[in-house]
């Protein structure tokens, strides 16, 4: 096993984090001495110590990004389009059935229009009858 290796950081790291989580004393092998100042250490303890600082963080990284995406996607449920602009992005999207909204706005006028009409002849008949 070398002495630098992958086990030797982890079993130092771990050290490291006893002796800072402990009731405030420390260790010959820690960062800071008794007297609270820096040994000289050349296998870099100093270095170790200062990257394995706890930061108190109640979210990760990603949470930040994942809740503005959230928040966008509902501001953009919200948002409430007129019937002109779901129109002209339907006629967009499906230029090549064009043709058929067109037949298709024409039989819908013409269905429309029938009982009205009927109205209207049913109406002047009984007029000219009861008279």
């Amino acid at each position: 096993m070398a002495k630098d290796g992958a086990y030797a950081r982890l079993v130092e790291a771990q050290r490291l984090r006893d002796s800072d989580s402990a009731d405030g004393t420390h260790t010959p092998g820690d960062a800071q001495g008794p007297s609270g100042a820096a040994p000289e250490d050349s296998e870099g303890t100093l270095k170790r110590a200062a990257t394995l600082a706890h930061t108190g963080t109640q979210t990760s990284v990603n949470s930040g990004g994942i809740k503005a995406r959230q928040d966008a996607i509902t501001a953009a449920k919200d948002k409430e389009y007129s019937l002109y602009y779901l129109f002209k992005r339907m006629g967009k999207i499906n230029r090549t059935e064009w043709t058929k909204y067109g037949f298709a706005i024409i039989a819908s006028i013409a269905s429309g229009s029938i009982y009205p009409a009927f109205g209207i002849v049913y109406g002047a008949s009984a007029v000219i009858h009861i008279c």
